[in-house]
């Protein structure tokens, strides 16, 4: 699975992922340093409440996607319970980065379901130009996005 997730890492535009499941929360993730596993748990969760209103008034969410000053959060449904979100530069081509995904969700399923779910050590990638924080330093922008995600 972590070969997966670091597959996806590479791709341009994409600076990490993991995978998230209402019942287990963050797992198998591949994040990049200035997304801490505290801003994964908040998103993911608040982006699963919104996907599962929608399916509550009959719409079938395909992908969904987040903007925010800093990045972009692209969620791939991978199962009936568990959703792949990925971590993009702001501005990047989202529409390959969902293309090329899409070609692999068919694989993380299948390792979702052959073995039992095990909590992986979260990995960290090397921090992307464009992201002038300092590890583990938040700025006020992301911040602000973070209480945005809290409010919705």
């Amino acid at each position: 699975m972590n070969d997966i997730l670091n597959e996806i890492a590479f791709l341009s535009g994409a600076s990490g992922s993991f995978i998230y499941s209402r019942d287990k929360g963050v797992f198998h993730a591949c994040l990049p340093e200035f997304f801490t596993e505290i801003m994964a748990e908040e998103a993911a969760g608040n982006i699963a409440r919104m996907i599962r209103l929608a399916a509550m008034k009959g719409l079938d969410t395909q992908t969904f996607s987040i903007s925010y000053d800093r990045f972009d959060i692209l969620t791939v449904p991978v199962n009936e319970t568990s959703l792949l979100l990925i971590i993009c530069e702001t501005g990047s081509n989202t529409s390959f980065v969902v293309a090329t995904v899409s070609t692999l969700i068919s694989n993380i399923d299948k390792l979702l379901t052959e073995s039992p779910v095990q909590l992986t050590e979260l990995q960290v990638t090397e921090d992307s130009d464009i992201f002038e924080s300092s590890p583990g330093e938040m700025d006020s922008k992301t911040a602000d996005a973070l209480d945005d995600i809290r409010k919705a």
